[in-house]
C-alpha cells in the first residue's frame, strides 16, 4: 500500500502535477480492497511502523520523515509526503523497497521491535539455553531464579574450561556434557542428570550434587572436596585420583565405581554403597564406615589410619593385606 502511494506521488511529480496529486486513490493495488482517507497504512497487525534508516535529508525533510514514524492514515500520509521534493521521494521509495524486501524474506511475520534484552534472552533460551549461559553466571542465575520450573536441556554441551562458579544448574539435563577443566566451585547441580558427563580435572569443591545421576560419569582427578554427594547415583563412575576430602557421600550409590588413589579423608560415607568398588591405594583416613556396604570391594594398600570399620559390610571384600574377607 505504501509503495502504491509513492508510485502515484512520483508519477505526479514527474508530470509537474504536484498540486493535484494529493487526491486519494479510489482503489488499492490489492484486488477487492478499497482505500478511504482514514484507512491506516498497515505494517503488521497494529504494530508501529519500523524506524526509517538515517539518510541525507534536509532539516525540513527530516521533520516530515519524523512524522512518518507512527502508523499514519492514508490521508495524513498523502498530506505529509506530498511536501517532499522528488529527490527525497525517490530516497523514501528506495527505503520502502528495502523494508519490503526484508519483510518478504521473513515470510508473513511482521517486522517488530523486541521490548528488551530479557525478551531476547528468553526467546533464545527456547531454542538453545547455552546461548544465555554464555552471557555469564550472574545473568544466568537471575533468569534461572525466575524460571526455576523450566526443564533445562544442555545434553552434550561443551563447557570445558568455563568459569561457572556458583552457577545454578539444578535439575538440568547434562547427559554427556563436557566440563573438563571447568570451574564449578559451589555450583548447584542438585538432582541434575549427569550421566556420562566429563568432569575430568574439574573443580567442584563445595558443589551441591545431592540426588544427581552420575552414572558412568568421569570425575578423574576432579576436586570434589566438601561437596554434597548425598544420595547421588555414581555407579561405575571414574573417580581415579579424585579429591573427596570432607565430602558428604551419605547414602550414595558407588557400585563398582573406580576410586583408585582417590582422597576420601574424613569423608562422610554413612550407609553408602561401595559394593565391588575399587579403593586400591585410596585414602580412607579418619573415615567412619558405619553401615557402609563394602562387599566385594577392593581396598588393598588403602590408607586406613583412624578408619572405623564398625558395622561395615565386608563380605567378599579384598582387605588391605590382600586377603579376602569371608
Amino acid at each position: 500500500m505504501l509503495i502504491e502511494v509513492f508510485n502515484q506521488l512520483l508519477w505526479a511529480r514527474s508530470n509537474n502535477e504536484a498540486n493535484t496529486c494529493v487526491t486519494q486513490p479510489s482503489e488499492s493495488s490489492i484486488p477487492g480492497e478499497q482505500l478511504t482517507p482514514s484507512t491506516p497504512v498497515s505494517v503488521g497487525d497494529g504494530l508501529e511502523a519500523p524506524s526509517l534508516p538515517e539518510i541525507a535529508f534536509s532539516q525540513d525533510t527530516q521533520d516530515i520523515v519524523g512524522s512518518l514514524q507512527t502508523q499514519p492514515t492514508l490521508e495524513s500520509l498523502f498530506q505529509t509526503v506530498s511536501q517532499l521534493d522528488p529527490e527525497a521521494l525517490l530516497k523514501l521509495r528506495t527505503l520502502i523497497d528495502e523494508l519490503s524486501e526484508v519483510h518478504n524474506k521473513q515470510g508473513s511475520t511482521p517486522l517488530k521491535a523486541v521490548a528488551n534484552q530479557e525478551q531476547i534472552d528468553e526467546e533464545q533460551l527456547d531454542h538453545n539455553p547455552f546461548t544465555l549461559l554464555k552471557q555469564g553466571v550472574e545473568v544466568w542465575n537471575k533468569w534461572r531464579e525466575k524460571n526455576s520450573e523450566i526443564k533445562l536441556d544442555l545434553g552434550g554441551v561443551d563447557l570445558s574450561g568455563a568459569n561457572l562458579e556458583c552457577v545454578d544448574l539444578s535439575g538440568a539435563d547434562l547427559r554427556g556434557a563436557y566440563f573438563r577443566g571447568a570451574h564449578l566451585r559451589e555450583a548447584n547441580l542438585y538432582m541434575a542428570d549427569l550421566v556420562g558427563a566429563n568432569f575430568e580435572e574439574t573443580c567442584l569443591r563445595g558443589a551441591n550434587l545431592q540426588g544427581a545421576d552420575c552414572y558412568k560419569a568421569n570425575f578423574r582427578k576432579a576436586d570434589l572436596g566438601e561437596a554434597n554427594l548425598a544420595q547421588v547415583n555414581i555407579r561405575r563412575a571414574d573417580l581415579v585420583e579424585a579429591t573427596l576430602e570432607g565430602a558428604n557421600l551419605s547414602q550414595a550409590d558407588l557400585l563398582q565405581a573406580n576410586l583408585m588413589q582417590a582422597n576420601l579423608h574424613k569423608a562422610n560415607l554413612y550407609r553408602a554403597t561401595l559394593e565391588g568398588t575399587n579403593l586400591i591405594e585410596a585414602n580412607l583416613e579418619g573415615v567412619d564406615l558405619l553401615e557402609v556396604n563394602l562387599s566385594k570391594a577392593n581396598i588393598r594398600r588403602a590408607k586406613l589410619h583412624n578408619t572405623s570399620f564398625k558395622g561395615a559390610i565386608l563380605k567378599g571384600a579384598i582387605l588391605p593385606n590382600g586377603i579376602m574377607h569371608s
